[in-house]
């Protein structure tokens, strides 16, 4: 398997873009950096774009999930000291 990761951090210039999409990777997932805060997480959505689980993001809880799930980020855009602060991680076959 191949694994590359970033670190990302959303702000309230992000809070419009961040739409709901599926990642081009096998498997794709998160560790929640920033403190923990129960108004901010990921929501998880079926193919007719339903919520069929919300993970409220806790620090250092990690999340992993198929690339072909629909998903998005909520709550918790803020300045550089109080945005969403995370490391994302994809994985994909040797081959890909």
């Amino acid at each position: 398997y191949k694994i590359s990761s970033c670190v990302h951090l959303l702000l309230e210039e992000h809070e419009d873009t961040h739409w709901i999409h599926k990642d081009p990777h096998k498997y794709a997932g998160l560790i929640y950096l920033s403190d923990t805060d129960y108004g901010c997480g990921t929501n998880i959505y079926d193919d007719d774009k339903k919520i069929i689980n919300t993970i409220i993001g806790i620090k250092n809880r990690a999340i992993m999930y198929s690339g072909n799930y629909y998903h998005n980020a909520y709550g918790k855009f803020g300045n550089v000291e109080g945005g969403r602060l995370t490391l994302n991680f994809f994985i994909n076959s040797h081959e890909a």
